[in-house]
């Protein structure tokens, strides 16, 4: 056993008691209550105590400080005394200090002394190997800080069991500072870890919960909305206008804007076709004879009469792309005022761009041009109206657009377009309560479609024969044969979907194979696509007959900004779309449904194909003997919409015969 003498030093600002191991000249080698071991320049040592420690091993040096620690506590030291007795602007050794604060010194003085001047260094300061007398002013505000700092450490506490229900506990989330990190928490929870404050993190860890998790946890608090969507916080997209666009759209909505000196098309018949929900309505279709021709206008809303290249609203649907449609609700590209200005609506003659198609009795397309005209809108009807048995589906007009639409699609599928026969699933939100609706071909999904694609196609040629600048979209070559699919194959949406490739943006043209055009652009709907008022701008100055809007250069910086966000888009779209599949799911617990093998994986998981639900999902099944497009049954166990996960058990199949 050895006895060690006692020291008190300072090391990098802190007061510390330590055992010397050895002395070399000014250098000691000195144990610290800390465990650590350091050498220690002798000015930094300022005070030997008499006192010795015996220890034969570290455990046991370590142990000895801890007790002469707690043994030095036990005498009470008022340092706020000692800080009264002294002068400003004196240096004081610690013995000097000791000698004021006692009348004769001891082990027991001097270390009492010691831990209260390590345990309040608010008081007095140290500095080149003396003390120094702090201001008063420094002094309020050091013990101030150090009262604000454990109230909020209490506050912190309270704040982390009301969230944790860990128990009861009276707590108002909207005082200061725990509403700013209940913000910093949404702010985390919505936008994910990378985009989240330290401050969030550090709560976050303390709560041990992941983003999702976290969202959750602020629902059943009220602190987010019931089924907030974070996927378009996540992705960085924007949904709320900033001052500057609703400024602007308030000054463009202040101005009286009468009609342009066009053409108005309100003779003849003409209607738009939409979902019963739509409030943009930017397409409208029109029909009358002409010299023994049947004639088919497509009128395009013409937005970019009113909204202007780089002002405030072109800026804001440069970077947000598109409209986005969620279950739940959209996010229009412009605002909904503004919408309803540009919408072509019934009785209101509005600004278009119109395509004019003649085709012969033979269903030959023979003449076909673009003009600026005003369109005044006579009716609005549905997809669901435009069956034989309502009045719209039976009106000889729209028979005849039936008629040349269908031939337009035969041409296309002998041309080598692809016209799939895949049914389409709406998924609504009403009431707190998801639907899940098939959508059934309508004859106006046909009339519609065809005439887009027809415009589009007619425009891609007009924009080359000018030798506009443009955006084409082109789509390569599947990457099997489609005529390998068979329609009665239950797995035929998901193989259509694998073989072929999406549709991209190009500033030369190409081939669109699915809709076997030599060249195609986008521009029939360009109050919800961005890219699509950008083709309208370049139509629009070759009409009358001005310089182009944009030269090739800044199209290829428009088609870069575009590739990307069009990605964000349909990615938050998609993410939306399945965390209300699984909503549904979770509703739905113990519900059967038919699914067949699509994919086998590793770890004896397999991926199935729900046809009632369109969609693809990961189980685990009793056996692994599956083969590709095998039919099984299996039984909703679970669901979670925010992970986008489902749990499944297969079902025997004799259940099945007997359902």
């Amino acid at each position: 056993m050895k006895n060690y003498k006692l020291v008190g030093l300072e090391r990098r600002g802190e007061l510390l008691l330590g055992l010397v191991l050895r002395q070399d000249d000014d250098k000691y080698d000195i144990y610290l209550e800390c465990g650590e071991k350091a050498k220690i320049a002798g000015q930094k040592i300022l005070h030997f105590f008499k006192t010795l420690i015996p220890a034969d091993n570290e455990k046991n040096m370590k142990l000895g400080l801890k007790n002469a620690r707690e043994n030095f506590k036990e005498q009470s030291v008022d340092i706020s005394m000692l800080w009264e007795c002294l002068d400003a602007d004196e240096d004081y050794s610690f013995l000097e200090l000791a000698q004021a604060y006692f009348s004769e010194l001891s082990d027991e003085n001097t270390g009492a002394l010691w831990v209260a001047l390590s345990n309040d260094q608010h008081r007095l300061a140290y500095r080149n190997g003396a003390f120094n007398k702090i201001s008063q002013e420094l002094v309020e505000a050091s013990l101030h800080r150090v009262e604000v700092e454990k109230q909020n450490r209490t506050l912190e506490e309270n704040l982390l069991s009301w969230l944790q229900d860990a128990k009861p506990v009276q707590f108002d989330p909207q005082i200061e500072p725990a509403k700013k990190w209940l913000d910093a928490l949404k702010k985390y929870a919505l936008e994910g870890e990378e985009k989240a404050p330290a401050e969030a993190k550090r709560l976050a860890s303390l709560l041990s919960l992941t983003p999702d998790e976290t969202v959750l946890l602020l629902e059943q608090k009220g602190l987010l909305p019931k089924d907030i969507n974070e996927t378009i916080y996540r992705l960085g997209l924007t949904v709320e206008f900033p001052n500057a666009v609703l400024q602007e759209t308030e000054k463009i909505l202040q101005q009286s804007s009468p009609p342009p000196s066009r053409r108005c098309i309100s003779n003849c018949w003409n209607i738009a076709i939409d979902d019963i929900e739509t409030v943009e309505v930017d397409d409208a279709i029109s029909y009358h004879q002409e010299d023994g021709y049947h004639v088919v206008g497509v009128h395009i809303a013409d937005v970019a009469h009113t909204i202007w290249k780089d002002s405030e609203l072109d800026r804001f649907a440069s970077e947000r792309f598109a409209t986005l449609y969620f279950p739940e609700g959209k996010f229009f590209l412009f605002p909904e005022p503004l919408v309803q200005r540009l919408t072509l609506a019934l009785g209101i003659a509005r600004p278009a761009i119109s395509g004019f198609f003649y085709f012969d009795s033979q269903g030959d397309l023979v003449k076909e041009y673009f003009e600026e005209t005003l369109v005044d809108l006579k009716r609005r009807c549905s997809y669901e109206q435009t069956v034989p048995t309502e009045p719209i589906g039976q009106e000889p007009e729209f028979l005849q657009l039936q008629t040349i639409a269908n031939q337009l699609r035969e041409k296309r599928r002998q041309l080598g377009a692809v016209i799939t026969e895949i049914p389409d699933l709406k998924v609504k939100v009403e009431n707190d309560d998801v639907l899940i609706q098939p959508i059934p071909f309508y004859p106006g999904h046909l009339v519609v479609s065809e005439l887009m694609i027809l415009y589009n196609v007619a425009l891609a040629k007009y924009l080359l024969s000018q030798k506009q600048a443009s955006l084409f979209r082109v789509q390569g070559q599947p990457s099997y044969n489609l005529n390998e699919i068979s329609l009665q194959d239950p797995l035929y949406p998901m193989k259509i979907r694998w073989a072929l490739p999406a549709a991209t943006l190009s500033l030369e043209p190409g081939a669109h194979y699915t809709l076997a055009a030599p060249a195609y652009v986008q521009a029939t709907s360009p109050m919800r696509r961005y890219s699509d008022l950008v083709i309208q701008r370049q139509v629009k100055v070759l009409l009358n007959h001005q310089e182009p809007v944009y030269a090739l250069p800044e199209l290829q910086t428009i088609k870069v900004l575009m590739e990307r966000t069009e990605r964000l888009v349909k990615t938050a779209e998609h993410n939306r779309y399945l965390f209300w599949i699984h909503k549904y799911l979770k509703k739905n617990k113990g519900k059967d449904y038919l699914a067949y093998v699509s994919r086998l994986l590793e770890n004896e998981k397999v991926m199935v194909f729900i046809p009632d639900l369109m969609q693809e999902f990961c189980i685990k099944p009793n056996h692994f003997d599956f083969q590709i497009g095998q039919k099984m049954l299996i039984r909703v166990q679970g669901a979670s919409p925010r992970k986008k996960k489902a749990r499944f058990e297969e079902m025997p199949l004799p259940m099945l015969n007997a359902s």
